[in-house]
Formats: structure tokens, C-alpha cells, sequence
């Protein structure tokens, strides 16, 4: 059995926005590496991963975010995404738009 990994989409530096509720829209700079693992040919498993740069100012609301473990939306850089914060500037993909 032979896995394979290649990458999807790689965006680098995009211009974007977390959103999430009644929350205001967070502007960020992010990076994201979208990958897939096939066996065979056959695709296994798809993973995202990212990072976020955002302002200063808007630290108190992305900490209570990643406490929270909501389902944010990321817009930016030609995606639509679905992620979760496991860190101030940490993200995972996990759902793809």
C-alpha cells in the first residue's frame, strides 16, 4: 500500500476575515495549507492548517474564541472555510466551502 501526499491549495499572506455570531468580523492575515493523502490513488484523508496575524486590539475577543471552540468562518484569499482556533494564531480547516 503506497500513501501519497500532496498539497491541495497553499495561500500565503492572504487578506481575510474571521467571523463568528453577533461578534464583530475580526480583519486577519493568514496563511493556509490544505492537504490530501491518497492510498492507492484512492483520497483518504484531506487536512487545512493555518495561521493567523491580526491586530493587537483584537486579542480579547480571539482568546474568548479559541476557549470556546466555536465554528468560525474564515473569508479571504479566494476561500470560504470553516475553522476552529486551537490557538491565538492557530487554526484547523474543517470544512471547506
Amino acid at each position: 500500500m503506497r500513501w501519497k501526499t500532496r498539497t491541495v491549495r497553499a495561500i500565503e499572506d492572504a487578506a481575510g476575515t474571521i467571523s463568528y455570531g453577533d461578534y464583530p468580523d475580526i480583519p486577519v492575515r493568514f496563511d493556509l495549507k490544505e492537504t490530501e493523502d491518497a492510498q492507492n490513488g484512492a483520497r483518504r484523508l484531506s487536512l487545512g492548517l493555518g495561521s493567523l496575524r491580526y491586530k493587537a486590539e483584537f486579542k480579547p475577543i480571539v482568546s474568548a474564541l479559541v476557549c470556546s471552540g466555536a465554528h468560525l468562518t474564515l473569508r479571504g484569499g479566494g476561500v470560504v472555510v470553516a475553522i476552529v482556533l486551537y490557538g491565538a494564531d492557530k487554526f484547523t480547516v474543517i470544512e471547506r466551502g
